[in-house]
C-alpha cells in the first residue's frame, strides 16, 4: 500500500503515544489493585493515562473529519484499503459490521 507520508509521521506518535499510554495504564491499575492503594493521586494518574490514550485512539480512528484519520492515510486505491482494513479488524477484533 502506498501511503500519505505527510498523514503518516503526523499519525505515528499519536499511535505511538497511545500504546505507551495505555501500557502505563494496565499496569498502574493492575498494580493499584493489587497493592489495595487507595490515594486520590495515583487514582488521578491512572485515569489521566486512560484518558489521554482515548484521546489519542480517537484522533487516528474516531470523526472522519480529523486531519489524521486512518482513512486519510492510503494514497491510492483507497476504498480498497478501506474495506481490507474493516475486514481486518472485524476478524482480529471479532466485531461484526453494525459493531
Amino acid at each position: 500500500m502506498q501511503i500519505n507520508d505527510e498523514i503518516f509521521s503526523v499519525q505515528y506518535p499519536i499511535l505511538k503515544n497511545f500504546i505507551c499510554h495505555l501500557s502505563y495504564y494496565r499496569v498502574l491499575f493492575r498494580l493499584y489493585k493489587e497493592e489495595e492503594v487507595h490515594s486520590e493521586f495515583w487514582t488521578r494518574t491512572i485515569d489521566a493515562h486512560l484518558l489521554r490514550a482515548v484521546i489519542d485512539w480517537c484522533m487516528v480512528f474516531g470523526t472522519d473529519n480529523n486531519p489524521t484519520h486512518w482513512k486519510k492515510l492510503p494514497a491510492k486505491n483507497k476504498d480498497r484499503h478501506i474495506k481490507a482494513f474493516r475486514r481486518l479488524l472485524e476478524v482480529e477484533a471479532d466485531l461484526s459490521p453494525a459493531d
